[in-house]
Protein backbone atom coordinates (compact mmCIF):
# COMPACT_ATOMS: atom_id res chain seq x y z
CA UNK A 1 0.00 0.00 0.00
CA UNK A 2 1.65 3.65 -0.63
CA UNK A 3 2.34 4.74 2.98
CA UNK A 4 2.40 8.73 1.58
CA UNK A 5 0.53 10.10 4.40
CA UNK A 6 -1.17 12.76 1.61
CA UNK A 7 -2.70 9.54 -0.19
CA UNK A 8 -5.39 7.36 0.85
CA UNK A 9 -5.91 3.96 -0.72
CA UNK A 10 -9.07 2.80 -0.81
CA UNK A 11 -9.92 -0.80 -2.05
CA UNK A 12 -13.13 -2.64 -2.10
CA UNK A 13 -14.35 -5.88 -2.85
CA UNK A 14 -18.26 -6.23 -4.29
CA UNK A 15 -19.89 -9.08 -5.43
CA UNK A 16 -22.22 -9.25 -7.69
CA UNK A 17 -25.81 -10.38 -7.72
CA UNK A 18 -30.98 33.95 -6.85
CA UNK A 19 -28.26 35.22 -6.04
CA UNK A 20 -25.00 36.93 -7.12
CA UNK A 21 -21.38 35.69 -7.25
CA UNK A 22 -17.99 37.49 -6.73
CA UNK A 23 -15.35 37.99 -9.58
CA UNK A 24 -12.41 39.99 -9.13
CA UNK A 25 -10.47 40.25 -11.69
CA UNK A 26 -10.62 41.46 -15.11
CA UNK A 27 -10.49 37.84 -17.25
CA UNK A 28 -13.15 36.88 -19.43
CA UNK A 29 -16.28 35.77 -17.35
CA UNK A 30 -18.81 33.26 -18.33
CA UNK A 31 -21.04 32.59 -15.55
CA UNK A 32 -22.41 29.11 -15.09
CA UNK A 33 -25.78 28.87 -16.32
CA UNK A 34 -28.64 25.72 -15.27
CA UNK A 35 -30.44 25.10 -16.94
CA UNK A 36 -28.25 26.03 -20.35
CA UNK A 37 -29.96 28.01 -22.89
CA UNK A 38 -31.47 27.11 -26.93
CA UNK A 39 -29.40 29.83 -28.63
CA UNK A 40 -26.61 32.11 -26.46
CA UNK A 41 -23.92 34.15 -27.74
CA UNK A 42 -21.56 35.56 -25.89
CA UNK A 43 -19.93 39.16 -26.98
CA UNK A 44 -16.39 39.64 -25.27
CA UNK A 45 -17.16 43.22 -23.61
CA UNK A 46 -18.52 43.57 -19.72
CA UNK A 47 -20.45 46.78 -18.37
CA UNK A 48 -20.78 48.22 -14.82
CA UNK A 49 -24.62 48.09 -14.34
CA UNK A 50 -24.15 50.29 -11.21
CA UNK A 51 -23.48 52.74 -13.93
CA UNK A 52 -26.72 55.82 -13.63
CA UNK A 53 -26.90 55.74 -17.49
CA UNK A 54 -27.40 51.47 -17.31
CA UNK A 55 -31.41 50.94 -17.98
CA UNK A 56 -33.49 47.90 -17.46
CA UNK A 57 -36.03 47.12 -20.66
CA UNK A 58 -38.60 44.68 -19.65
CA UNK A 59 -41.60 44.02 -22.78
CA UNK A 60 -44.17 42.00 -23.54
CA UNK A 61 -44.28 41.90 -27.51
CA UNK A 62 -46.96 39.57 -29.82
CA UNK A 63 -44.20 37.48 -31.06
CA UNK A 64 -40.62 36.03 -30.81
CA UNK A 65 -38.64 34.93 -33.50
CA UNK A 66 -36.52 31.86 -34.02
CA UNK A 67 -38.90 30.22 -31.04
CA UNK A 68 -39.11 26.60 -32.20
CA UNK A 69 -41.61 24.97 -29.82
CA UNK A 70 -43.69 26.29 -26.44
CA UNK A 71 -43.53 29.91 -27.29
CA UNK A 72 -45.59 30.91 -24.32
CA UNK A 73 -42.54 30.62 -21.61
CA UNK A 74 -39.95 31.36 -23.83
CA UNK A 75 -38.13 35.14 -23.85
CA UNK A 76 -34.88 36.71 -25.36
CA UNK A 77 -32.32 38.71 -23.68
CA UNK A 78 -30.29 41.24 -25.00
CA UNK A 79 -27.57 43.46 -23.84
CA UNK A 80 -26.99 46.29 -26.15
CA UNK A 81 -24.98 49.19 -25.12
CA UNK A 82 -25.71 50.25 -21.72
CA UNK A 83 -29.23 48.33 -21.96
CA UNK A 84 -30.35 45.22 -20.49
CA UNK A 85 -33.43 44.33 -22.57
CA UNK A 86 -35.88 41.22 -22.03
CA UNK A 87 -38.67 40.41 -24.11
CA UNK A 88 -41.36 37.42 -24.09
CA UNK A 89 -44.81 37.12 -25.06
CA UNK A 90 -46.23 36.55 -21.47
CA UNK A 91 -45.34 36.67 -17.70
CA UNK A 92 -44.22 33.97 -17.64
CA UNK A 93 -41.61 33.54 -20.32
CA UNK A 94 -40.58 37.18 -18.51
CA UNK A 95 -40.26 35.47 -14.86
CA UNK A 96 -38.12 32.62 -16.82
CA UNK A 97 -35.98 35.35 -18.62
CA UNK A 98 -35.87 36.80 -14.69
CA UNK A 99 -34.28 33.96 -13.42
CA UNK A 100 -31.69 33.65 -16.38
CA UNK A 101 -30.87 37.15 -15.57
CA UNK A 102 -29.90 36.30 -11.70
CA UNK A 103 -27.72 34.16 -12.78
CA UNK A 104 -25.38 36.44 -15.06
CA UNK A 105 -24.60 38.86 -12.53
CA UNK A 106 -21.57 39.04 -10.89
CA UNK A 107 -19.25 41.20 -8.74
CA UNK A 108 -16.04 42.06 -10.76
CA UNK A 109 -13.34 44.57 -8.45
CA UNK A 110 -16.10 45.20 -5.92
CA UNK A 111 -18.84 46.00 -8.49
CA UNK A 112 -22.26 44.45 -9.84
CA UNK A 113 -21.41 43.55 -13.77
CA UNK A 114 -22.42 41.50 -16.59
CA UNK A 115 -21.13 40.00 -19.63
CA UNK A 116 -22.60 41.16 -22.80
CA UNK A 117 -24.48 38.65 -24.29
CA UNK A 118 -27.79 37.72 -26.72
CA UNK A 119 -30.17 34.69 -25.71
CA UNK A 120 -32.94 33.03 -27.20
CA UNK A 121 -34.19 30.39 -25.09
CA UNK A 122 -37.07 27.81 -24.94
CA UNK A 123 -37.87 24.54 -22.83
CA UNK A 124 -38.38 21.34 -24.86
CA UNK A 125 -40.92 20.21 -22.40
CA UNK A 126 -43.66 21.80 -21.34
CA UNK A 127 -44.10 20.26 -18.07
CA UNK A 128 -41.32 20.39 -15.95
CA UNK A 129 -42.84 19.69 -12.53
CA UNK A 130 -41.75 17.95 -8.83
CA UNK A 131 -43.64 15.96 -6.55
CA UNK A 132 -43.46 15.31 -3.27
CA UNK A 133 -45.31 12.83 -1.07
CA UNK A 134 -46.20 14.09 2.39
CA UNK A 135 -48.40 10.67 2.69
CA UNK A 136 -46.16 9.27 4.53
CA UNK A 137 -43.56 11.66 6.21
CA UNK A 138 -45.00 15.41 7.37
CA UNK A 139 -43.45 18.25 5.63
CA UNK A 140 -43.96 21.95 7.35
CA UNK A 141 -45.00 24.93 4.71
CA UNK A 142 -41.46 26.43 5.47
CA UNK A 143 -40.03 22.96 4.09
CA UNK A 144 -42.04 23.21 1.70
CA UNK A 145 -41.74 26.74 0.26
CA UNK A 146 -38.05 26.47 0.42
CA UNK A 147 -38.27 23.29 -1.92
CA UNK A 148 -40.42 25.79 -4.39
CA UNK A 149 -38.03 28.55 -3.87
CA UNK A 150 -35.42 26.15 -5.13
CA UNK A 151 -37.97 25.06 -8.30
CA UNK A 152 -38.95 28.32 -9.52
CA UNK A 153 -35.26 29.35 -9.87
CA UNK A 154 -34.55 26.87 -12.08
CA UNK A 155 -37.68 26.86 -14.30
CA UNK A 156 -39.58 24.39 -12.64
CA UNK A 157 -43.30 24.86 -13.47
CA UNK A 158 -45.23 22.69 -11.60
CA UNK A 159 -45.15 21.02 -7.91
CA UNK A 160 -47.08 18.00 -7.66
CA UNK A 161 -48.49 17.88 -4.15
CA UNK A 162 -48.96 14.54 -2.88
CA UNK A 163 -51.09 14.52 0.51
CA UNK A 164 -52.45 11.64 1.25
CA UNK A 165 -52.18 7.90 0.78
CA UNK A 166 -56.15 7.62 0.89
CA UNK A 167 -56.88 5.59 -1.45
CA UNK A 168 -60.30 6.36 -1.75
CA UNK A 169 -59.34 10.17 -2.55
CA UNK A 170 -56.99 9.51 -5.93
CA UNK A 171 -58.39 10.56 -9.00
CA UNK A 172 -57.51 10.26 -12.39
CA UNK A 173 -56.05 13.53 -15.17
CA UNK A 174 -57.24 12.04 -17.87
CA UNK A 175 -55.68 15.47 -19.86
CA UNK A 176 -51.96 13.90 -19.34
CA UNK A 177 -52.25 10.71 -19.42
CA UNK A 178 -48.22 10.37 -20.29
CA UNK A 179 -46.73 11.41 -17.25
CA UNK A 180 -43.74 9.15 -15.93
CA UNK A 181 -42.59 8.85 -12.33
CA UNK A 182 -39.14 8.30 -11.34
CA UNK A 183 -37.06 6.66 -8.38
CA UNK A 184 -34.52 4.55 -7.00
CA UNK A 185 -32.13 7.48 -7.74
CA UNK A 186 -28.99 7.18 -5.72
CA UNK A 187 -27.13 10.75 -4.91
CA UNK A 188 -23.96 9.23 -6.73
CA UNK A 189 -25.19 8.19 -10.10
CA UNK A 190 -29.36 9.78 -9.80
CA UNK A 191 -27.77 13.07 -11.57
CA UNK A 192 -25.89 10.87 -14.71
CA UNK A 193 -29.17 9.25 -15.04
CA UNK A 194 -31.08 12.10 -15.12
CA UNK A 195 -28.84 14.38 -17.04
CA UNK A 196 -28.91 11.43 -19.90
CA UNK A 197 -32.51 10.63 -20.06
CA UNK A 198 -34.35 10.94 -23.11
CA UNK A 199 -37.42 11.90 -21.47
CA UNK A 200 -40.64 9.87 -22.83
CA UNK A 201 -37.87 8.50 -25.56
CA UNK A 202 -38.77 12.15 -27.32
CA UNK A 203 -36.29 15.01 -28.09
CA UNK A 204 -38.67 17.71 -27.16
CA UNK A 205 -42.52 16.88 -25.59
CA UNK A 206 -45.88 17.33 -27.45
CA UNK A 207 -49.70 16.63 -26.73
CA UNK A 208 -49.57 13.20 -24.98
CA UNK A 209 -45.56 13.37 -23.80
CA UNK A 210 -45.00 16.42 -21.84
CA UNK A 211 -42.78 15.26 -19.37
CA UNK A 212 -42.20 13.51 -16.31
CA UNK A 213 -41.92 14.76 -12.62
CA UNK A 214 -38.95 14.01 -10.32
CA UNK A 215 -40.65 12.17 -7.28
CA UNK A 216 -39.54 12.44 -3.89
CA UNK A 217 -41.56 10.17 -1.47
CA UNK A 218 -40.26 7.96 1.60
CA UNK A 219 -42.12 5.11 2.72
CA UNK A 220 -40.30 4.41 5.87
CA UNK A 221 -40.31 7.21 8.61
CA UNK A 222 -37.43 9.72 9.23
CA UNK A 223 -36.42 11.21 12.42
CA UNK A 224 -36.91 15.04 11.48
CA UNK A 225 -38.68 16.51 8.40
CA UNK A 226 -34.83 17.86 6.84
CA UNK A 227 -33.56 14.43 6.47
CA UNK A 228 -35.98 14.16 3.76
CA UNK A 229 -33.46 16.41 2.19
CA UNK A 230 -30.33 15.92 3.69
CA UNK A 231 -30.91 11.89 2.89
CA UNK A 232 -31.90 12.15 -0.59
CA UNK A 233 -29.97 14.37 -3.62
CA UNK A 234 -33.22 16.44 -4.04
CA UNK A 235 -31.39 19.66 -4.85
CA UNK A 236 -28.71 18.40 -7.22
CA UNK A 237 -31.67 16.09 -9.12
CA UNK A 238 -33.60 19.48 -9.58
CA UNK A 239 -30.67 21.09 -11.10
CA UNK A 240 -29.80 17.97 -13.32
CA UNK A 241 -33.82 17.47 -14.11
CA UNK A 242 -34.08 21.32 -14.89
CA UNK A 243 -31.01 20.64 -17.38
CA UNK A 244 -32.76 18.24 -19.32
CA UNK A 245 -36.15 18.92 -18.84
CA UNK A 246 -35.53 22.11 -20.41
CA UNK A 247 -33.16 22.15 -23.16
CA UNK A 248 -34.40 18.63 -24.00
CA UNK A 249 -31.44 15.92 -25.44
CA UNK A 250 -29.97 16.99 -29.06
CA UNK A 251 -29.18 13.10 -29.33
CA UNK A 252 -30.89 9.90 -29.39
CA UNK A 253 -28.21 7.48 -26.76
CA UNK A 254 -31.14 5.33 -25.42
CA UNK A 255 -30.13 4.19 -22.21
CA UNK A 256 -26.69 4.01 -23.04
CA UNK A 257 -25.63 6.50 -19.95
CA UNK A 258 -28.25 6.00 -17.55
CA UNK A 259 -25.64 4.39 -15.22
CA UNK A 260 -22.36 4.77 -16.38
CA UNK A 261 -20.19 7.70 -18.23
CA UNK A 262 -19.62 8.18 -21.86
CA UNK A 263 -15.76 7.52 -22.74
CA UNK A 264 -12.76 10.08 -21.33
CA UNK A 265 -12.62 12.96 -23.37
CA UNK A 266 -15.65 12.49 -25.77
CA UNK A 267 -18.36 15.27 -26.23
CA UNK A 268 -21.26 13.54 -23.55
CA UNK A 269 -18.34 13.52 -21.26
CA UNK A 270 -16.87 16.94 -21.70
CA UNK A 271 -20.59 18.21 -21.79
CA UNK A 272 -21.09 16.51 -18.46
CA UNK A 273 -18.30 17.46 -16.85
CA UNK A 274 -19.36 21.16 -17.58
CA UNK A 275 -22.62 20.55 -16.13
CA UNK A 276 -21.18 19.22 -13.04
CA UNK A 277 -18.44 22.50 -12.46
CA UNK A 278 -21.72 24.55 -13.40
CA UNK A 279 -23.52 22.98 -10.19
CA UNK A 280 -20.47 24.06 -8.14
CA UNK A 281 -21.20 28.03 -8.57
CA UNK A 282 -25.47 27.39 -7.36
CA UNK A 283 -23.53 25.57 -4.73
CA UNK A 284 -21.61 27.57 -3.58
CA UNK A 285 -24.18 30.44 -3.31
CA UNK A 286 -27.70 29.08 -3.59
CA UNK A 287 -27.12 26.32 -1.03
CA UNK A 288 -24.96 27.44 1.36
CA UNK A 289 -27.48 26.69 4.41
CA UNK A 290 -29.21 23.97 2.57
CA UNK A 291 -27.86 20.19 1.57
CA UNK A 292 -26.44 19.91 -1.46
CA UNK A 293 -25.76 16.33 -1.48
CA UNK A 294 -23.03 15.31 -4.35
CA UNK A 295 -19.54 15.16 -5.22
CA UNK A 296 -18.07 15.95 -8.66
CA UNK A 297 -18.01 12.52 -10.47
CA UNK A 298 -16.38 13.13 -13.59
CA UNK A 299 -12.35 13.66 -11.65
CA UNK A 300 -12.79 10.13 -9.59
CA UNK A 301 -10.71 7.40 -11.23
CA UNK A 302 -11.17 4.03 -10.06
CA UNK A 303 -9.47 0.59 -10.54
CA UNK A 304 -11.73 -2.36 -10.92
CA UNK A 305 -9.87 -5.74 -11.22
CA UNK A 306 -11.41 -8.74 -13.54
CA UNK A 307 -13.63 -11.11 -11.19
CA UNK A 308 -11.98 -13.73 -9.53
CA UNK A 309 -13.66 -16.98 -9.43
CA UNK A 310 -14.68 -17.72 -6.37
CA UNK A 311 -17.18 -20.95 -6.72
CA UNK A 312 -20.21 -19.16 -4.72
CA UNK A 313 -18.28 -18.65 -2.00
CA UNK A 314 -18.62 -14.94 -0.38
CA UNK A 315 -16.08 -16.20 2.65
CA UNK A 316 -13.36 -16.89 -0.24
CA UNK A 317 -10.44 -14.96 0.48
CA UNK A 318 -7.99 -13.66 -2.50
CA UNK A 319 -4.16 -12.29 -2.32
CA UNK A 320 -5.20 -8.55 -3.11
CA UNK A 321 -6.80 -7.92 -0.17
CA UNK A 322 -3.09 -8.53 1.25
CA UNK A 323 -1.10 -6.36 -1.29
CA UNK A 324 -1.78 -4.09 -4.37
CA UNK A 325 0.35 -5.24 -7.38
CA UNK A 326 -0.43 -4.81 -11.11
CA UNK A 327 -1.82 -7.94 -11.80
CA UNK A 328 -2.52 -11.61 -9.90
CA UNK A 329 -2.28 -15.12 -10.60
CA UNK A 330 -4.43 -16.91 -8.96
CA UNK A 331 -4.59 -20.93 -9.47
CA UNK A 332 -3.85 -20.81 -13.25
CA UNK A 333 -5.15 -17.79 -13.69
CA UNK A 334 -3.55 -13.84 -14.49
CA UNK A 335 -5.97 -10.57 -13.47
CA UNK A 336 -5.54 -7.28 -14.64
CA UNK A 337 -6.87 -4.11 -13.44
CA UNK A 338 -8.99 -2.46 -16.02
CA UNK A 339 -8.06 1.01 -15.02
CA UNK A 340 -9.57 4.52 -14.86
CA UNK A 341 -13.03 4.64 -14.36
CA UNK A 342 -15.16 7.67 -13.88
CA UNK A 343 -16.98 6.51 -11.24
CA UNK A 344 -18.37 7.34 -7.98
CA UNK A 345 -20.68 4.63 -7.81
CA UNK A 346 -19.74 1.02 -9.42
CA UNK A 347 -22.76 -1.17 -10.16
CA UNK A 348 -21.94 -4.31 -11.50
CA UNK A 349 -25.38 -5.54 -12.33
CA UNK A 350 -28.03 -3.18 -12.34
CA UNK A 351 -31.60 -3.79 -11.18
CA UNK A 352 -33.21 -1.94 -13.93
CA UNK A 353 -30.71 -3.59 -16.38
CA UNK A 354 -28.79 -0.24 -17.74
CA UNK A 355 -26.21 -0.80 -19.96
CA UNK A 356 -22.58 -1.09 -17.92
CA UNK A 357 -18.94 -1.76 -18.57
CA UNK A 358 -19.42 -5.61 -17.71
CA UNK A 359 -20.74 -8.61 -19.00
CA UNK A 360 -23.05 -10.24 -15.49
CA UNK A 361 -19.72 -12.60 -14.06
CA UNK A 362 -19.98 -14.43 -10.76
CA UNK A 363 -16.82 -13.65 -9.01
CA UNK A 364 -15.56 -11.44 -6.47
CA UNK A 365 -14.50 -7.58 -7.76
CA UNK A 366 -12.13 -5.50 -6.62
CA UNK A 367 -12.28 -1.55 -6.62
CA UNK A 368 -9.44 0.79 -6.06
CA UNK A 369 -8.72 4.24 -5.90
CA UNK A 370 -6.39 7.09 -4.13
CA UNK A 371 -7.87 10.32 -2.59
CA UNK A 372 -5.58 12.98 -2.53
CA UNK A 373 -5.43 15.32 0.99
CA UNK A 374 -3.07 18.25 1.12
CA UNK A 375 -3.00 17.36 5.26
CA UNK A 376 -3.27 14.93 7.68
CA UNK A 377 -7.25 15.29 8.97
CA UNK A 378 -10.04 13.60 10.45
CA UNK A 379 -13.18 13.54 7.54
CA UNK A 380 -16.27 11.79 6.73
CA UNK A 381 -16.77 8.75 4.60
CA UNK A 382 -19.25 7.76 2.83
CA UNK A 383 -19.27 3.40 2.41
CA UNK A 384 -22.05 1.26 1.19
CA UNK A 385 -22.75 -1.35 -0.74
CA UNK A 386 -26.18 -1.53 -2.72
CA UNK A 387 -29.35 -3.45 -0.20
CA UNK A 388 -32.17 -4.99 -1.44
CA UNK A 389 -34.88 -2.69 -1.36
CA UNK A 390 -37.41 -3.52 2.00
CA UNK A 391 -40.38 -0.91 1.46
CA UNK A 392 -42.54 -0.76 4.95
CA UNK A 393 -42.21 -4.33 6.77
CA UNK A 394 -41.49 -6.17 3.45
CA UNK A 395 -37.67 -7.37 3.48
CA UNK A 396 -36.63 -10.18 0.24
CA UNK A 397 -33.49 -11.45 2.71
CA UNK A 398 -32.47 -10.74 6.11
CA UNK A 399 -31.21 -7.91 7.28
CA UNK A 400 -27.03 -8.09 7.73
CA UNK A 401 -25.17 -8.88 10.82
CA UNK A 402 -23.36 -6.30 13.23
CA UNK A 403 -20.02 -5.01 11.51
CA UNK A 404 -21.25 -6.18 8.44
CA UNK A 405 -21.60 -4.24 5.08
CA UNK A 406 -23.69 -6.60 3.70
CA UNK A 407 -25.05 -9.77 4.24
CA UNK A 408 -22.86 -11.58 0.88
CA UNK A 409 -19.68 -10.38 3.12
CA UNK A 410 -18.21 -7.33 1.29
CA UNK A 411 -15.43 -5.55 2.79
CA UNK A 412 -13.62 -2.11 2.77
CA UNK A 413 -10.04 -1.24 3.40
CA UNK A 414 -8.40 1.97 4.15
CA UNK A 415 -4.48 2.31 3.62
CA UNK A 416 -4.18 -1.23 4.06
CA UNK A 417 -6.59 -1.41 7.39
CA UNK A 418 -9.87 -3.45 7.25
CA UNK A 419 -12.91 -0.74 7.78
CA UNK A 420 -15.12 -2.92 9.69
CA UNK A 421 -19.16 -1.56 9.72
CA UNK A 422 -21.06 -0.31 12.05
CA UNK A 423 -23.13 -1.95 14.85
CA UNK A 424 -26.80 -1.73 13.30
CA UNK A 425 -30.15 -1.18 15.25
CA UNK A 426 -32.09 -4.12 13.54
CA UNK A 427 -29.52 -6.86 12.70
CA UNK A 428 -29.96 -10.31 11.55
CA UNK A 429 -33.90 -9.74 11.23
CA UNK A 430 -35.02 -12.61 9.12
CA UNK A 431 -36.68 -11.91 5.70
CA UNK A 432 -40.46 -10.79 5.14
CA UNK A 433 -41.82 -11.00 1.80
CA UNK A 434 -45.67 -10.34 3.14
Amino acid sequence: MDKNPKYYSFLTVLLPVGMLFSYDSEKNVKPALIPMHQQLEWISEQFNLEDRNTCFIQRIIVNIFQILLNSNEAYTLKVPLNSVILEAKIETGMFNGLQTLKQLIFVGNGKYCMKRFTITDWQAFAVRSFMQDVGWNFQSIEILKEKIDVLTAYKFNMFHFHITETLGWSFERKIYPQLNYMNHLNPLYGIIQLYFDHINGAFHGYSKRLCSILCCWNDNNVNDEYDIIIKNPIYPEILAYSETSWAGQKKDIGENYLDKLTEKRSELFNKFSTFENYQNEPCDKDFLEKSFLYVNRTNIERNILEPIANNSDVYANFSVEDTLQETYRIDTTKYLWRRSYSESTIYLTHYFCYPYYFLREDGTYNVYTQIWSSKKQTVGAWIGFYDWLRLAKRRGVPFLENEEWHNIRQKAWLNGKMIVAQKWDNSGLANNTE
